[in-house]
């Protein structure tokens, strides 16, 4: 008698844990669902307001711009000294800054039509690395790339990834305004290509770096705080991720990981 109760005491146990792990189950794909479902609507409303934007201000811009120019041309002609011209060339440059400003928030926030393609990666880093070589040594910066030996094909937009890793060579560089090491590797492993950009830079506050990829974050003086949030909205298309590791004088390492076969592959989850 008391083996059997014994026996059904473990039994329910044994059923309370199975139970409670598909409890679980579940709830972790409740809220995975939910947080796709929210940053579906996030992305819908981003681009609904794209959209409006668009129409709103690019249409009304251009043609300011359009005037602002033939302005400018009149004031030459009738010879006007260069110092009474001064204010609309303050002008001038302020509607160039408020056209990045609307040009980034619309490379933010619109959809993405991916044009794929197999791309050699090393191939598309290496031209990175040329882009900005001027850059680098202007900084003093030493430069150490490390490719993988056998070239990594991967399927992605080139363009948007390009742009997704000038955001973040561009602000290794910055972190490394009195010279320092600059070190780009890609390897491939596991459906995977990686791509890593380490630098030995000032580093970002331990409470700063869950918040690097939002947009409009920015501890710089300059900047509008949209690069990384670009270049994470292009990664995540593309069915990758992107980790950070940093600290204030320990330099900074961004990790860059894309699916091999592309967006939808079993690699990308």
């Amino acid at each position: 008698m008391e083996n059997g109760v014994a026996f059904l005491a473990s039994l329910a146990a044994a059923s309370i844990g199975v139970a409670l792990i598909l409890v679980l189950f579940y709830l972790r794909r409740y809220a995975r669902a939910r947080e796709r479902a929210e940053r579906r609507r996030e992305e819908e409303l981003l681009e609904r307001l794209s959209a409006g934007l668009a129409h709103e201000l690019k249409n009304p811009l251009g043609a300011l711009n359009l005037n602002l120019h033939l302005l400018e041309e009149d004031l030459v002609a009738a010879n006007i000294p260069d110092s009474s011209r001064l204010r609309l060339t303050l002008i001038m440059k302020e509607f160039r800054r408020l056209e990045d400003v609307l040009d980034n928030f619309l490379r933010y926030a619109s959809r993405r039509h991916l044009a794929l393609a197999d791309v050699d990666i090393n191939t598309l880093v290496g031209d990175l690395i040329t882009f900005l070589k001027p850059e680098i040594h202007r900084a003093r910066i030493d430069l150490k790339s490390t490719l993988a030996a056998a070239p990594p094909v991967c399927r992605i937009d080139a363009g948007l990834v390009k742009q997704a890793l000038l955001n973040v060579l561009l602000n290794a560089i910055e972190a490394m305004p009195m010279s320092g090491t600059l070190d780009i590797s890609t390897s491939a492993a596991d459906g995977y290509v990686a791509i890593i950009v380490k630098d030995t830079g000032v580093g970002i506050e331990a409470d700063d770096v869950p918040r690097i990829f939002e947009a409009y974050f920015s501890r710089k003086s300059t900047g509008m705080g949209l690069g990384l949030a670009i270049t994470k909205r292009i990664v995540d298309d593309h069915g990758g991720r992107i980790d950070v590791e940093s600290g204030p004088g320990a330099g900074t390492t961004v990790r860059v990981y894309l699916p091999i076969d592309g967006p939808g592959s079993t690699s990308a989850g």
